[in-house]
């Protein structure tokens, strides 16, 4: 393996610091991550498109750069492909958008890109980010590099297939119930899914409950990107007077149908936040599972306005599960989608009541540990394995999923942490500390 090969799973200060130095150059290193695409794609379908003259020209361009305003100069990104890019072909992994090449880049896109980021390709998701994957979908869905006879969950799939397989440092997904979180979950990743507008989008009706996320090995990883993405610089770390006040919803817990796999890792990394000395505060959340259902309807909603145009022009090249769930918006009603809206709004103040003096909220990220539990029928279509992660769409709290444990098919749970809105620093910085804390996966990549 070839030192810039074994960068792209070191981090991205370490890629940087690489870069800086000239041990290392832009060039080499995304031969490396095309290099680890080739190899491994294949098997993972990870990538819809991966742009290879295009990833080329920006490394060069990287090498020949250098200077201050760039703190991810050369550095290996990928980017879900539901995000546009311009120069570069946007699916959606939709039949209907398969040659459909953007004029200009998302908001997000263009500050990696002037950051110095090299952008070497689009990453897999579920038809537009809301059906059920399918073999026959224009790229078939993600295998978990963890254990490859499983299925990733999450529509921002492929970028965590990406990440955890060592293909790129980092990727951007999306998130409108979930689909960084629980995919990172999946991958032993760190998740990011920043508050509402922290991250600028490119004002489509779903960011009213989806924001752009971001996938990383480690919370320094992710931090990395996200200031770059929120125009906010990195915050000193102060490591004395880190607040660690944690909430647990006891009873939402204990009563929800969770898989063991996940109860038992939840119940340890509880017990191992307090043997560090965190104060865990016991609440209850009585709307939280009403909350998660809000948020489908308004994502049920939202999808069908922003796919109208191509349900009534182009459905045929609509896979069958996109047509279904796309349809589904069109039985509600204005105060179907008044009441859901009321709904957050009520939920923020149940979750800052409860929270009280703690500052985030520790849950399961998904309450099954499996793809194929996540997926069963009449239930993907409710979020169910959502519960505990949608309700932060819903009222635009910023929420994180921190790499934890194993379960016994060798995938592995995460541990979700939510926090008021504003808090995306602290959020990364209990993940950084946590991994000293809950580190009890085998090994930090799949790849």
């Amino acid at each position: 393996m070839s030192a810039a090969t074994s960068l792209l799973t070191a981090g991205v200060t370490a890629i940087t610091d690489a870069l800086a130095s000239g041990a290392v150059t832009a060039a080499e290193l995304t031969e490396s991550a095309l290099g680890m695409i080739t190899a491994a794609d294949p098997g993972l379908h990870a990538f819809i498109t991966v742009d290879r003259g295009g990833a080329r020209t920006a490394a060069a361009a990287a090498d020949h750069e250098a200077g201050p305003g760039r703190p991810l100069r050369g550095l290996p990104v990928a980017v879900k492909d539901s995000i546009p890019t311009a120069g570069l072909r946007t699916t959606f992994n939709s039949r209907a958008y398969a040659d459909w090449t953007p004029d200009r880049d998302a908001p997000a896109v263009e500050r990696l890109r002037s950051a110095g980021a090299v952008v070497v390709g689009k990453t897999n998701l579920n038809e537009f980010g809301w059906s059920i994957p399918s073999e026959t979908d224009l790229v078939p869905p993600p295998r978990n590099p963890w254990n490859t006879a499983h299925l990733m969950v999450g529509s921002s799939s492929g970028s965590a297939a990406a990440v955890a397989a060592g293909m790129v440092p980092v990727a951007l997904g999306t998130d409108g119930g979930g689909s960084t979180r629980l995919p990172a979950s999946q991958a032993n990743l760190v998740g990011l899914k920043p508050g509402r507008g922290v991250i600028p989008g490119v004002g489509a009706p779903i960011e009213e409950i989806s924001t752009i996320g971001v996938l990383g090995r480690s919370a320094e990883d992710v931090l990395a990107v996200f200031s770059v993405l929120a125009d906010r610089p990195a915050p000193h770390r102060d490591r004395a007077g880190f607040p660690l006040r944690l909430a647990v919803p006891r009873r939402q817990v204990e009563s929800l149908d969770i898989e063991d796999d996940v109860r038992i890792a939840f119940e340890a990394d509880v017990r191992a936040l307090a043997d560090a000395g965190a104060q865990i505060a016991e609440v209850d959340l009585p709307h939280l599972e009403t909350a998660r259902d809000a948020n489908f309807v308004l994502l049920a909603a939202l999808a069908h306005a922003m796919r109208a145009p191509d349900l009534r022009e182009r459905q045929g090249l609509l896979g069958v599960s996109a047509r279904r769930y796309h349809l589904a918006g069109v039985i509600l009603s204005v105060e179907d989608i008044l009441n859901a809206r009321r709904m957050g709004q009520a939920f923020a103040d149940e979750l800052d009541k409860a929270l009280g003096l703690s500052t985030g909220l520790l849950t399961p990220v998904s309450t099954v540990a499996t793809t194929a539990a996540a997926r069963r029928p009449g239930e993907h279509n409710r979020g169910l394995n959502s519960t505990f992660t949608a309700p932060f769409n819903l009222t635009g709290w910023p929420a994180v999923s921190i790499p934890s444990r194993r379960g016994s098919q060798g995938i592995p749970i995460g541990l979700h942490v939510a926090a008021r809105p504003g808090h995306e620093e602290w959020l990364l910085e209990l993940a950084s500390r946590a991994k000293a804390w809950l580190g009890t996966a085998t090994a930090d990549g799949a790849g």
